[in-house]
């Protein structure tokens, strides 16, 4: 019964007042990333494809390279010649680049990877914990009339899909396919009634102004989503002068 209360009370804590749930030791960067980009972008992605491919031999449940091969020859070079050697070696090094925060697993529904654009962005998962959420609301807010600067930021850098993260798996996403691998449903921006404000948000929020403005000035607009999802561990020696900013 003790631990029943002690629970219902820590749930209304998180969810009434801080916002988010941080009781998951399984929340990591490319979570909090998948729900802030998803909010931001108002789409989501089927990356089943990309996800096969990732998830290279040797793994429990893994497709065989030998059947990479048959199904998609026809993105192949040598198409159903190309050698499953070849791919095995290509699906480890896209492993190495895509999944560096092990957040790839054979279950599908389950995993999210490194997201270099708008195509790569996937629906809800019980990890985010509503981070993503949390941030999003902060940034959404009209503050003097004005939302922060950080979404458009954030916007126009997950458009751009030319970027040499997503042309390396580019031939995968646009893969002859009967399924649909997009879904757009609109960016769903909060009422300002209904966000709990106070000083600490307010504080994250100027962070995110000043950091947003600098990137404007200084055009290091492509790492704003790694410092946004990696804010705790960004040091004064390691963050860029624009980053420095937000630390003040």
């Amino acid at each position: 019964m003790a631990a029943d209360t002690l629970k219902r009370i820590g749930d209304k804590i998180c969810q009434d007042y801080l916002g988010f749930n941080p009781t998951s030791n399984s929340t990591k960067p490319p979570h909090i990333a998948n729900g802030l980009f998803r909010a931001c972008v108002g789409e989501t992605c089927d990356t089943r494809d990309v996800h096969e491919w990732v998830i290279s031999d040797g793994r429990k449940d893994a497709i065989p390279s030998e059947k990479i091969v048959s199904d998609y020859a026809c993105i192949l070079e040598k198409g159903e010649q190309e050698k499953p050697a070849n791919i095995k070696q290509l699906r480890y090094f896209l492993g190495e680049i895509f999944n560096q925060d092990n957040t790839l697993y054979p279950q599908y529904d389950f995993s999210v990877m490194d997201i270099s654009s708008h195509w790569m962005i996937k629906g809800r998962l019980n990890s985010e914990a509503r981070i993503g959420d949390f941030i999003f609301e902060i940034l959404a807010k009209e503050l003097n009339g004005k939302r922060s600067p950080a979404i458009s930021l954030l916007q126009e850098a997950l458009s751009n899909d030319s970027d040499d993260l997503t042309k390396l798996i580019k031939p995968i996403l646009t893969a002859p396919s009967d399924k649909e691998k997009r879904s757009i449903h609109g960016i769903q921006y909060p009422e300002d009634s209904e966000i709990r404000w106070d000083s600490c948000k307010e504080r994250l929020r100027n962070g995110f102004d000043r950091l947003a403005d600098n990137i404007i000035a200084t055009g290091e607009n492509r790492r704003l989503w790694t410092f946004t999802t990696n804010i705790w561990s960004v040091s004064a020696e390691t963050a860029t002068p624009a980053e420095r900013s937000f630390l003040q």
